[in-house]
């Protein structure tokens, strides 16, 4: 679903349908995640340059890489040429397609020695590498913590009818579904952000979402790195972020800037609880970062995609609730020892339609 979506933006509709192209999309990350020394360790970890070198061979030349560069730039040259073709000549049938594809086909500025198809391509690898992979996971934290908590699904469904009842769109209960519609058509961006409770659950799932880093950041050359602070990273040092402490600190309370009638959510000493509804009319959405809020980044490097990573996720929940009925088979486990993804066994059965 992430993948479809995110290609549906990236590449447009028609490069969506492409079953090579999505698989691409879906599995390009993890398969290349799998040489990471975290995850397929070497001997040649003690060697910060070898290692450098090493991921920029296997980034550059892999059978992986090479069979999804092959694949991408046969289904991507057709369609930029199309566009092209398009453009230049005023057809009158064409209709200019609103995705990055399109802003790429005309802002494209590949480098000397480099053509227009495979900058094109690289700046879509670019973009799925960081998105896709990323909001999966995201989205697999929200949808456990809901399934550790199924009183909650209830509410979002009310939440659902109230939105949807205001534009006399199709509601549904926790039993029965009226009159079908297609969840794309109904669950709008702007439907979407009206449903304040559901944003508060994304964020305060996201914000328990683990109590590591994965991926950290680690000092691949051959020399100290020393931080404004005096702080020295040594070669082959890794620096990682404590989201524990960051999450779960208590702050001194102070009223914020969009009400002051709530005060700061992070007074209080309850920070180790999921409370879903914890953000609703604080001010506090999903998308807004912060000290305690390390989920997108921070300052002027944070997320810049976070407002269509959490529009995806939230269309993917509203979408699964809606027309499924979504449980828990077993006890849900969220990993404290050890760094990973939550797991369970889950039914998912379509609701009947009446």
């Amino acid at each position: 679903m992430v993948a479809r979506g995110s290609a549906s933006v990236f590449i447009g509709q028609e490069l969506c349908q492409n079953g090579q192209v999505i698989n691409i999309l879906q599995t390009m990350t993890t398969d290349l995640g799998a040489f990471h020394p975290r995850y397929n360790p070497t001997w040649l970890t003690g060697f910060p340059w070898i290692m450098k070198l090493r991921m920029r061979v296997i980034g550059n030349y892999s059978p992986q890489v090479v069979q999804c560069r092959r694949i991408l730039l046969e289904a991507l040259t057709p369609e930029i040429d199309k566009r092209r073709s398009c453009a230049s000549n005023n057809d009158l049938n064409w209709q200019r397609p609103d995705d990055m594809l399109q802003e790429l086909v005309e802002n494209a500025t590949p480098p000397p020695g480099q053509d227009v198809y495979t900058f094109i391509m690289n700046q879509l690898l670019f973009l799925t590498f960081a998105s896709i992979h990323t909001t999966t996971e995201n989205g697999t934290i929200v949808l456990y913590r809901l399934l550790q908590n199924p009183d909650v699904l209830n509410e979002l469904l009310e939440e659902q009818n109230d939105v949807l009842r205001q534009e006399v769109f199709t509601t549904i209960d926790p039993d029965k579904q009226q009159n079908g519609g297609n969840p794309s058509h109904v669950f709008t961006a702007d439907r979407i952000k009206k449903m304040t409770k559901l944003d508060s659950v994304c964020r305060e799932a996201l914000r328990l979402r683990s109590q590591f880093y994965e991926l950290a950041h680690t000092n691949v050359t051959n020399q100290n790195i020393v931080l404004s602070n005096g702080t020295v990273i040594p070669p082959d040092g890794d620096v990682l972020i404590n989201f524990w402490h960051n999450h779960h600190n208590k702050k001194e309370g102070k009223y914020n800037d969009v009400d002051s009638k709530h005060i700061d959510v992070n007074e209080y000493d309850d920070l180790a609880e999921f409370k879903p509804f914890r953000y609703v009319n604080t001010g506090y959405p999903s998308t807004k970062v912060g000290d305690d809020y390390l989920v997108f980044g921070e300052g002027k490097h944070a997320c810049p995609g976070r407002w269509f990573a959490m529009q995806e996720i939230k269309t993917i929940v509203s979408v699964l609730i809606r027309d499924y009925d979504v449980r828990a088979a077993s006890d849900i486990v969220f990993p404290i020892g050890s760094p990973g993804l939550p797991f369970g066994k889950v039914t998912i059965v379509k609701r009947n339609i009446q």
